[in-house]
């Protein structure tokens, strides 16, 4: 009787897309003058960012994240508390 070969099964794996990965379906464009591009790269060069998308969305939703904790809903606007506040004599 002839002997089987033994064959390796290897698994094929799909490259992962890495905007399917990191799920960013949805770009932005921003223009700048020369000022603000120049002070741009020079942060870039300074710091030695390599990922300047990663670093720029960071700088955005921090910023807006920040902004939301001062600016939280509530029940009443500004003038409404103010009115409600009984001041101590």
């Amino acid at each position: 009787m002839a002997k089987k070969k033994k064959t390796k099964v290897v698994a094929k794996v799909k490259p992962v897309n890495t905007k399917e990965k990191s799920g960013r379906k949805h770009a932005i464009t921003t223009m700048l003058n020369e000022v603000e591009f120049d002070a741009y790269n020079r942060y870039c060069k300074q710091f030695k960012v390599k990922n300047k998308s990663k670093m720029m969305r960071d700088m955005v939703l921090s910023s807006m994240s920040k902004d939301f904790g001062q600016n939280y809903p509530t029940l009443f606007d500004k003038q409404e508390l103010a009115d409600l506040v009984i001041e101590r004599r």
